[in-house]
């Protein structure tokens, strides 16, 4: 166990590593941690009511110790709540749009065939992705072919 089990960042903030309020830091319990996300997250200028960490919509509490995550969200009262496998789900099912060259697609798709991956699952997903690499690599390197008219009908 460690003695403060809880991790407060506010992830795309840019504050000031040395503003003891904004910056990322370990709290003793979850009460404190979420007491010390919300006067971050809501805390206002006097003058003007203006945001003091205008770039601080979200703080992200993590338990160390059980991998249990916090999400607090400036426009919102309402705390998320998410566990380690919630979060895999949901980054499972996340896509990415790359813009690689067909010389990076090959190497990466080569690489990929090329791990040792022990989990069935996931060398499924590698095979998987990799031949979608080669394939796109492969189509983008030649050009398109059109079919022909013949007088029996449509070839290719």
């Amino acid at each position: 166990m460690t003695a403060r089990p809880y991790w407060v960042e506010f992830p795309g903030s840019g504050a000031d590593k040395g503003d003891p309020y904004c910056r990322s830091h370990n709290a003793v319990s979850l009460e404190r941690a979420l007491s010390d996300a919300r006067q971050v997250l809501w805390r206002r200028w006097k003058e003007n009511h203006e945001w003091v960490y205008p770039h601080a919509d979200v703080a992200v509490i993590t338990n160390r110790d059980t991998g249990y995550r916090w999400i607090l969200r400036r426009d919102s009262d309402a705390v998320e709540f998410q566990t380690p496998g919630m979060l895999a789900e949901q980054v499972a099912s996340d896509q990415l749009n790359l813009f690689l060259s067909v010389e990076e697609a090959e190497a990466l798709a080569g690489a990929a065939e090329s791990a040792e991956v022990t989990d069935k699952r996931t060398a499924a997903v590698v095979r998987q992705a990799a031949g979608q690499l080669r394939l796109l690599a492969s189509q983008v390197g030649r050009p398109a072919v059109k079919p022909r008219r013949t007088s029996t009908g449509t070839r290719s």
